[in-house]
């Protein structure tokens, strides 16, 4: 089982960096965050609401797991403690726009950060451009999409599809 795991997170890296090389377009719409938004295990999400599981490591492959995600959608600001797996969920999010994701350190400041813009599509897929900017494409009837976010040295936060559990 163990081969298969580093097999599929080898075509998973690989993947990502050809998306990274290409670069992704899309169009973006503002969008809203509720001034609470509940974890995605409190609430299933709606056809028009989406989740996010995402999930924090080093270049190194180390997991992430003190401090906090920031996720800000115009002036809306919301803070999730990531746990011990170095993961936080984000629920109720609209499926097309903008938002911003930063990862803060156990006394809040800000050690990576990233825009992420969402949309639909025919597929689902994560990536990141040269720029550091986070693409997000999501089927309509998509509910939950698990992602992974490696900081690197330059405080950017890379974003990938996560595609083996834990």
């Amino acid at each position: 089982m163990k081969r298969k795991e580093k097999k599929q997170a080898l075509l998973g890296m690989m993947a990502g960096l050809c998306l990274l090389f290409c670069g992704c377009a899309g169009t973006v719409e503002e969008i809203q965050v509720p001034n609470h938004a509940p974890s995605a295990s409190s609430r299933p999400a709606a056809r028009d609401d989406l989740a996010l599981s995402a999930g924090f490591q080093g270049t190194d492959g180390q997991t992430l797991s003190r401090g906090s995600a920031l996720l800000q959608v115009g002036e809306t600001d919301v803070r999730y403690p990531l746990d011990q797996w170095g993961r936080a969920d984000f629920s109720g999010l609209p499926r097309e726009g903008e938002l911003w994701l930063s990862l803060l350190d156990r006394e809040d400041r800000e050690v990576g950060r990233a825009p992420l813009l969402i949309s639909t599509g025919e597929v689902i897929d994560a990536s990141s451009d040269g720029e550091g900017v986070g693409y997000v494409t999501v089927r309509e009837d998509t509910p939950r999409v698990e992602l992974v976010f490696i900081l690197t040295g330059e405080g950017r936060l890379i974003c990938a599809l996560q595609l083996e559990d834990g």
